[in-house]
């Protein structure tokens, strides 16, 4: 949510910080702090603050679309989160919302206000990704020996298998498990 926010979020304190996750999520926020701040010890309170902001509801709803998704048996469902961070704008971005799309179209040099140029890095990113977009649209298979990513498995509720893209990818079943349990508990009360 780093692309939506307004320019005093890049720099909260504590006390910010909580008021901003208080007003997203309402009693349960001194709980969901709890639950992220040990997952990310390093994580300013910003850091927290886009974290649960990107998860409450985005990366929720992308789970249980997914999950809904694979349920239904008719094709694979494959999950994945971009971590790459841009340099963008000295990096404060991280991985904001469209990023992979320069990747996806293997372009990255004609976005450098989103992916920050055509870095070694981006370039070699760029082509594994675009790679993989291919293979999937072709054959509904992401899987391709020519992108040089490791095998991604469908997604089911079970494992949760989810391609994480970074300059090294790699397949984290269930990535961030805590802070989803905590968040879906919220969106999606039993």
């Amino acid at each position: 949510m780093t692309l939506f926010a307004d320019p005093a979020a890049f720099s909260l304190d504590e006390t910010g910080m909580k008021a901003r996750v208080k007003a997203i999520l309402g009693d349960r926020s001194d709980e969901v702090i709890d639950v992220y701040r040990r997952a990310n010890p390093r994580a300013t309170p910003a850091d927290l603050f886009f974290l649960m902001w990107t998860d409450d509801p985005t990366t929720i709803y992308s789970n249980n679309i997914a999950e809904r998704r694979a349920a239904l048996g008719k094709a694979p469902t494959y999950r994945y989160r971009f971590d790459w961070e841009t340099p963008a704008l000295g990096g404060r971005l991280k991985s904001p919302h469209t990023l992979e799309m320069p990747f996806v179209f293997d372009n990255v040099q004609v976005a450098p206000g989103l992916s920050g140029g055509a870095s070694p890095e981006a370039v070699a990113l760029a082509a594994r990704v675009s790679e993989a977009w291919i293979a999937f649209a072709t054959r509904g298979d992401p899987n391709s020996k020519k992108s040089g990513l490791p095998p991604w498995p469908a997604y089911d509720a079970d494992r949760r298998a989810t391609m994480l893209f970074n300059n090294e990818s790699k397949v984290v079943d269930d990535p961030a498990r805590e802070e989803r349990k905590i968040m879906d508990s919220i969106l999606n009360p039993a």
